[in-house]
């Protein structure tokens, strides 16, 4: 659902020069969190909870809010 909803985004972002986007979608929470401590994620979309565990934890920098 996350690549799908994503899709055309990517799309639009991947058509400009020199910009490569790609939308990965773990397939559970355990692997979502490992890579996230990996760092292998650019940017990490979740609820509240992952935003503030991303950021406080990982050092990611919180941009936007789903509300």
């Amino acid at each position: 659902m996350t690549v799908k909803s994503f899709k055309p985004m990517t799309t639009y972002l991947s058509e400009k020069p020199g910009q490569k986007v790609k939308v990965v979608a773990a397939k559970n929470f355990p692997t979502f969190w490992k890579n996230v401590n990996q760092k292998k994620y650019d940017i990490v979309r979740g609820n509240q909870l992952h935003d503030i565990v991303s950021h406080e934890n990982y050092a990611y920098q919180f941009i936007a809010s789903n509300i």
